[in-house]
């Protein structure tokens, strides 16, 4: 689904940013759907940069913890 656009960042070598390492999102009904976390994971095995950036990663909780 995400293989076209996913080659089109690699090629450029645009980094994917992620702000939700969360890999899988239960819904009420108990449908489970893939999350940005399972994107970026699979961005990465294809040889993409991945930059995490929200809780629980270091640099939001630095950032909150300097003010």
């Amino acid at each position: 689904m995400y293989n076209k656009l996913f080659d089109q960042a690699l090629e450029r070598k645009i980094p994917m940013i992620c702000t939700n390492p969360d890999q899988v999102v239960v819904r009420q009904t108990g449908e489970r759907l893939l999350c940005a976390g399972a994107l970026a994971d699979h961005y990465k095995t294809l040889g993409g940069e991945v930059i995490y950036f929200g809780k629980p990663h270091q640099a939001i909780i630095q950032t909150f913890s300097n003010n």
